[in-house]
C-alpha cells in the first residue's frame, strides 16, 4: 500500500482508514492476541480486489476467538460470495497453522489477484416464491 494509513483500535470499536494507492506485493501483519485473524480478513477481503498487482497477505495471530467468526467461516462464506462478484477464482485463503489463545501462533495466507474491471451488479430482481411450507 502506498500512502494508505490504517489504524484499528485494540478494542475493535474504531477504524481509521485513509486510502492511498493499493499496490499489492507480499505483506506480513501480526494481528495480535486481542482479535482473531478473521476480524482483519473481513475488512481486507473487500478492499483488495482494486489493487494494482497481486497481493499475498500473511496474517499471524489467533485463528479462533470467541468475539469473532472463525477463519474457516470467512474462508468458505466470503470466497463463495466473491464468485458472485466474479473474483472468487482469483482469491485464496489458506490456513497454514492454527493459533489459539493465549499463545497465538496461527498463520493464514490470503492471496488475491487484481480485477481488470469491476463488474456491474443487479440486485433488483428478488425472484419469486415457489413453495411456502409451515405449520400453524
Amino acid at each position: 500500500m502506498n500512502g494508505c494509513q490504517i489504524q484499528i483500535s485494540t478494542d475493535g470499536c474504531t477504524l481509521d482508514f485513509i486510502p492511498g494507492t493499493l499496490l499489492g506485493g507480499t505483506v506480513t501483519h501480526s494481528c495480535g492476541l486481542d482479535r482473531s485473524i478473521s476480524y482483519f480478513l473481513e475488512f481486507v477481503t473487500w478492499i483488495v480486489p482494486i489493487i494494482k498487482f497481486t497481493i499475498t497477505l500473511q496474517l499471524e495471530g489467533l485463528t479462533n476467538h470467541p468475539a469473532d467468526p472463525s477463519v474457516d467461516y470467512i474462508r468458505y462464506s466470503s470466497v463463495n460470495l466473491f464468485r458472485k462478484f466474479q473474483y472468487g477464482e482469483s482469491t485464496e485463503i489458506n490456513i497454514i497453522r492454527r493459533g489459539y489463545a493465549p499463545t497465538g501462533g496461527g498463520l493464514v495466507v490470503f492471496v488475491c489477484h487484481p480485477l481488470l474491471s469491476i463488474p456491474s451488479i443487479d440486485l433488483t430482481d428478488i425472484g419469486s416464491f415457489i413453495k411456502v411450507r409451515g405449520t400453524v
